[in-house]
């Protein structure tokens, strides 16, 4: 793989785990729904205002346009309302461990629908990941108060709509190898999805927005926006098989940043050593 391919799948990674935590800021001022609308939309704006000087139409692809707008729909929009409900209930440590388990329901599918058989490093893999998750599971504490084993779904939703999300992307540029304008058409869809969910999730109830917030969810949609458009650069350049376990590694740096930013919160043995072996075990998944 490119070294240029690398070093963008290991940037997205980091923005992916930076904004992981910044979204803690916002929480606290303003509820998801409400974040998910200054989120996403900044991404988009700061995108298509810079498509005059950025962007290449030419060789427009329907397909390639139509598909790009579809996955926009659930990557990154679904994932960012998912996440950002996760984050709140679970914590950012977590929720992003536990989101991460895209790989996972890529070989599960192969094992019971294609009936493939799963090698030595895959089941070492898969025994990591619900090893992890067990260990995360064990103690269900965040911000003093005990999350409902329900939430769990919320990351893994996210899973499901990451672990599909990069290879119809993949798709979609081998028709139109045109990193930037996917990104353009995947968070306007997005940007749309996260104004319509949240005006209908916050309908008939005060709707409270403050600056704090609305700065610290703008920041977390570009921090995910520039990750995005990161990861699409870096599938251009390489398969996705070797691009994909460098960006899993984000919730290592979701630890480091929150360790860094969030002071005052605590990460026992439990957390930190379920997202060490959820991380490695997806890592071992998705190279195996």
């Amino acid at each position: 793989m490119p070294v240029e391919a690398w070093a963008l799948a290991l940037g997205s990674a980091a923005l992916f785990g930076l904004g992981l935590v910044v979204t803690q800021f916002g929480l606290r001022e303003m509820k998801p729904a409400l974040g998910a609308i200054f989120s996403m939309p900044t991404a988009a704006l700061v995108f298509w205002s810079s498509a005059p000087f950025l962007a290449d139409f030419s060789g427009w692809d329907v397909d390639a346009v139509l598909l790009f707008a579809v996955v926009g729909i659930f990557f990154p929009g679904m994932i960012t309302l998912l996440t950002f409900e996760a984050n709140r209930l679970m914590g950012p440590y977590v929720s992003g461990a536990i989101g991460n388990l895209a790989p996972l329901f890529a070989v599960v599918a192969a094992l019971v629908v294609l009936g493939e058989a799963l090698d030595i490093l895959q089941w070492l893999a898969v025994a990591a990941i619900l090893g992890g998750v067990t260990s995360m599971s064990l103690r269900r504490q965040w911000e003093g108060g005990s999350w409902r084993r329900w939430v769990i779904a919320l990351p893994l939703g996210v899973a499901l709509c990451r672990g599909l999300g990069p290879p119809a992307l993949k798709i979609g540029l081998g028709w139109w190898p045109n990193p930037f304008v996917a990104v353009l058409i995947c968070y306007a869809m997005s940007a749309s999805v996260a104004i319509a969910v949240g005006l209908w999730r916050t309908r008939g109830s005060p709707r409270i927005i403050t600056r704090k917030g609305v700065l610290a969810f703008a920041c977390v949609g570009l921090c995910n926006g520039f990750a995005v458009m990161c990861w699409m650069q870096s599938l251009a350049l390489g398969p996705v098989s070797l691009t994909s376990p460098v960006v899993a590694s984000y919730p290592v740096f979701t630890l480091v940043f929150g360790a860094i930013l969030l002071r005052r919160t605590k990460i026992d043995r439990n957390q930190g050593l379920g997202v060490l072996l959820t991380v490695v075990g997806v890592m071992l998944l998705t190279a195996g």
